[in-house]
């Protein structure tokens, strides 16, 4: 087997058991591929996800956002971006990630976007809970009740 077939095989084994989201988009928006562990985030199968345009699985409110992020890495004003983003969950619920967007340009000036998406559904929860318990903690403070 040629090298090139070999790098590959193992390519698509590291994209496909990769823990976290990984997309491939055209500079047009299309999603060309995903592995499972994003699809498993939206709640999609990653077949139904590919082909769809990024902008159609994100969460409305931050469409111009990931409009920015894609010009500026097409226009190579920027060479990757992180970004914290919502898309859109198969039942329409928001998925909070974080993204890294990184743009790859070929020989022929064509771009490509390799995301790496990291669900923080959790870290969003725990803050959250965290900021309630903190604030129940300074009602009791300001009522006098812990002394």
């Amino acid at each position: 087997m040629p090298i090139g077939h070999v790098q590959d095989a193992g390519l698509d084994a590291v994209f496909e058991s990769a823990a976290v989201g990984l997309l491939v988009v055209s500079n047009e928006g299309t999603i060309l591929r995903v592995n499972n562990a994003f699809a498993s985030m939206l709640e999609m199968d990653a077949n139904d996800v590919a082909g769809q345009s990024v902008i159609d699985i994100t969460f409305p409110a931050d469409h111009s956002e990931t409009r920015k992020v894609m010009d500026d890495l097409s226009s190579r004003r920027s060479r990757h971006v992180d970004i914290r983003k919502r898309y859109l969950k198969s039942d329409g619920t928001p998925l909070w990630v974080h993204a890294t967007v990184v743009a790859a340009h070929d020989s022929y000036d064509s771009t490509h976007y390799l995301v790496t998406v990291r669900d923080l559904t959790e870290t969003r929860d725990l803050t959250d809970r965290l900021h309630d318990a903190s604030t129940r903690y300074r009602r009791l403070v300001d009522a006098n009740v812990l002394g």
